[in-house]
């Protein structure tokens, strides 16, 4: 293990993401939706300096949900 790093337990976190593509006159339009951390589990990453120096102040964002649209033209 590299010197200054944080064992952190095992963790697995499950994300969800839904697409939808569609043409709007010159556009192309791209709807989604997307979860992160669905089963809200707290979670460290074992390379991030945060969690040498801050721990346990500094996990990984809790569960997310993101909503938008991309437009190309």
């Amino acid at each position: 293990m590299p010197a200054n790093t944080r064992e952190t337990e095992a963790y697995t976190l499950w994300n969800a993401a839904i697409t939808y593509g569609m043409k709007a006159q010159r556009a192309r339009l791209t709807w989604y939706a997307r979860i992160d951390n669905l089963t809200n589990k707290l979670a460290y990453s074992p390379t991030s300096i945060l969690t040498t120096t801050v721990y346990p102040n500094a996990p990984l964002p809790g569960r997310t949900l993101r909503i938008g649209v991309r437009a190309t033209f």
